[in-house]
């Protein structure tokens, strides 16, 4: 099973609200500090890129995995700041089931995942 975050956008925004799920990202494992900007984690991206632009290779490889652990964290704290909120935590074996349960949950959610 794996955990997905429940994030609303801010009121007025014409974004959908989505499900984020805690998993590896492989793309931020591959592009590391550049996925981090695309996503707007301003913070983590500079400081990934400067212990990878000043680090040996082994301090590269590690902040590549650490962006793959750990970038969907930075992209919902970076929602997060930018006023998104998290709503509810759902586990699920894929995301369609995770949708499913939490609108058996909380069914006034509906209209913001179907936007």
């Amino acid at each position: 099973m794996r955990a997905y975050a429940a994030l609303v956008p801010p009121p007025g925004s014409a974004r959908p609200a989505l499900l984020l799920a805690e998993r590896f990202s492989p793309a931020a494992f591959l592009l590391g500090p550049l996925w981090l900007f695309w996503h707007r984690a301003w913070v983590w991206g500079v400081v990934a890129l400067v212990v990878a632009l000043i680090g040996p290779w082994p301090a590269t490889l590690a902040v590549h995995l650490l962006c793959g652990m750990m970038g969907r964290d930075a992209q919902a704290a970076g929602l997060i700041r930018r006023g998104w909120r998290m709503e509810a935590l759902v586990m699920a074996d894929d995301e369609e089931v995770a949708l499913r349960r939490l609108l058996v949950a909380r069914p006034a959610l509906a209209p913001l995942f179907r936007a």
